[in-house]
């Protein structure tokens, strides 16, 4: 199997697409009003490590800062790789956006999707639904919309220090 072809299997539309409805339906738990439009393209960066993606799931009523950057929980190797997971993303960002608007597409063709400056979709899904072997991606999306639609986008940026939008 070539590169690509595995790429594009890890990365299907419709797979991305699920993560980001999860996501969605965690944001709107919050914010009746959807997510800030650009908070999407951190998805997928966010989701697809597994060291983000696992201290992502286990904090379920946290904010930005307590989940990332003060994470009193965490010690020696483990902090060390949440900050070197953490110091990628702004080039994440660019790698993934491709993959991340083929998922709102396809995500738009089942989903009516209102985008502005906050994006809404319409109908939302529950994690717990999911097959155990994917609930924790599902999961992780959730409450990565939960934490995401707690804070201010601009916070968000600056403490990742994301500039590739």
């Amino acid at each position: 199997m070539k590169s690509r072809e595995l790429v594009n299997l890890m990365f299907s539309p419709k797979w991305t697409g699920k993560l980001l409805h999860h996501f969605f339906s965690g944001a709107l738990k919050i914010n009746k009003n959807g997510i800030k439009t650009e908070l999407l393209y951190l998805v997928l960066p966010m989701l697809i490590d597994d060291t983000t993606r696992s201290i992502i799931k286990s904090n379920i009523n946290s904010s930005f800062f307590t989940t990332f950057v003060k994470n009193g929980s965490l010690k020696g190797s483990d902090l060390l790789n949440l900050k070197n997971a953490l110091l990628f993303k702004n080039d994440q960002v660019n790698e993934y956006k491709e993959f991340t608007n083929s998922a709102l597409i396809y995500l738009g063709n089942f989903n009516k999707i209102r985008t502005g400056k906050h994006t809404y979709i319409e109908s939302t899904i529950r994690y717990q639904d999911e097959p155990a072997n994917i609930r924790g991606y599902c999961r992780a999306a959730y409450y990565l919309g939960v934490i995401f639609a707690k804070e201010d986008y601009r916070s968000i940026f600056l403490k990742l220090g994301i500039t590739n939008i």
